[in-house]
């Protein structure tokens, strides 16, 4: 089972990157073959990285520890952003019907 925490920084002090990191270290055992960051303020767009230093300050932070069952590659990487950096997404689990949703989106114009 994967890793998944955050934190939503109400005033207007930014979240600190040796923050995520230490969150993120603390969910090593839940995901060890993978892990990303995200912040985000209302100032700034939605931004991922795997180096939490290379992230804009923000007042959102999540962090994903991935633990890779199924799927080894890179593409279950998250969190996830859409193409126009609008919506952001890391969960856990799996989409069984991958198949026909990546169809479906396909034949509305999404890749």
């Amino acid at each position: 089972m994967c890793g998944i925490a955050g934190i939503l920084q109400t005033y207007p002090t930014a979240i600190a990157p040796c923050t995520l990191q230490q969150l993120g270290q603390s969910l090593y055992h839940r995901g060890p073959d993978d892990y990303g960051y995200l912040t985000y303020s209302p100032q700034t767009e939605i931004t991922v990285s795997r180096d939490p230093d290379q992230l804009p300050p923000g007042n959102l932070g999540l962090i994903h520890r991935r633990l890779s069952i199924l799927d080894l590659s890179t593409a279950g990487w998250q969190p996830m952003t859409s193409q126009d950096k609008r919506y952001a997404i890391t969960f856990n689990g799996e989409i069984y019907n991958y198949l026909e949703l990546q169809q479906e989106l396909t034949n509305l114009g999404y890749s």
